[in-house]
């Protein structure tokens, strides 16, 4: 028994060295899971196959990229998640929290992964009602889906080691460059760029009609809009306007705590703002006085990551001003 212990401490004291680079390792995965999940929006999802139809007719079937379908907002919102998470767990910023956060996300990514792959027909190809009666219509799952689990389960593996290994405390060249006031003015002007990218993405359109037999285009409502020209969107350039400003100050050296922390609130207020616009678009934005189904275009995106990363932004200021600020003397 004594012989068993004795041996046993060598392998231990091993897994212990060899856990920080594993969970740093594990890290980047992550990160890299991150990144796969928004590309995944892009490629073809799921493709239509009509056996008897014309080949003039069969080359014509829509062919569905998850980020235009009616989930696409869900998976940026993950996906940034992912990532924004997975970046303060390999810096050491609350590590343990950002570790928990991640393994939420990447295990909700895996979930709605598998229920789209199941439901691809129709929550993806939204438009495959318009060629019904033209035959027997078959659907085949393209390579967005295979790169979007893979991509999820590579996260959730990944995650499971950050969260199982000892608490990751970050690169000691990531804290002497946290401990630097020019840190902090550096992340300030990188989050005042991405919420002026916001801004940009206020003007771009928003989101679109998705439906079949949508209604008159002689009413009330439009095809497609951008947020700014929607009900909300001065609600929504008055907060980045607000960030801007408090950035600004921030990096000016006027209260930069205080500072810091409000353009994170203001950041998360702009994801909160633009998730609810994107949930009610059709109402919210196009104008109609009923809901109608809408996919998300261009704008949401950029609004989405401009915010995701001034929220990294400013957190990574927020800690910056933490190190840097003296201590009060006792």
């Amino acid at each position: 028994m004594h012989g068993r212990d004795s041996s046993q401490k060598p392998f231990l004291a091993n897994v212990r060295a060899a856990s920080p680079s594993v969970a740093r390792g594990a890290g980047f995965a992550n990160l890299v899971a991150a990144v796969a999940i928004l590309v995944a929006l892009f490629p073809p999802f799921v493709n239509q196959h009509c056996s008897v139809c014309t080949a003039a007719v069969a080359a014509t079937l829509p062919v569905g990229a998850l980020g235009r379908g009616a989930d696409g907002w869900v998976f940026i919102w993950l996906g940034c998640l992912v990532g924004i998470t997975a970046i303060g767990f390999l810096l050491g910023i609350g590590s343990r929290l950002a570790a928990i956060a991640n393994g939420v996300s990447s295990l909700a990514a895996l979930a709605l992964a598998i229920f789209e792959g199941a439901s691809a027909f129709p929550r993806v190809v939204a438009d495959a009602q318009l060629v019904r009666g033209m035959g027997s219509l078959t659907w085949t799952l393209d390579s967005g889906f295979y790169l979007l689990l893979s991509a999820a389960l590579l996260a959730v593996v990944t995650t499971l080691i950050m969260n199982v290994l000892p608490k990751q405390e970050g690169f000691e060249l990531s804290r002497r460059v946290l401990a630097r006031a020019s840190t902090a003015v550096v992340a300030g002007w990188a989050c005042v760029a991405s919420l002026c990218a916001v801004g940009v993405g206020l003007l771009l359109p928003f989101a679109k009609l998705s439906c079949f037999a949508c209604p008159s285009f002689t009413d009330d409502g439009s095809w497609s809009g951008s947020l700014i020209s929607g009900s909300d969107g001065w609600i929504a350039l008055v907060i980045v306007g607000l960030g801007v400003l408090a950035i600004i100050m921030g990096i000016a050296g006027r209260a930069g705590l205080a500072a810091s922390w409000s353009a994170v609130l203001l950041c998360l207020l702009t994801l909160a703002l633009v998730s609810f616009e994107i949930a009610n678009a059709s109402t919210r934005v196009l104008g109609w006085p009923t809901w109608i189904p809408t996919v998300p275009e261009q704008g949401y995106a950029v609004i989405v990551a401009g915010a995701a990363v001034a929220s990294a932004c400013a957190l990574v200021m927020v800690t910056c001003n933490r190190r840097v600020l003296p201590r009060p003397v006792t």
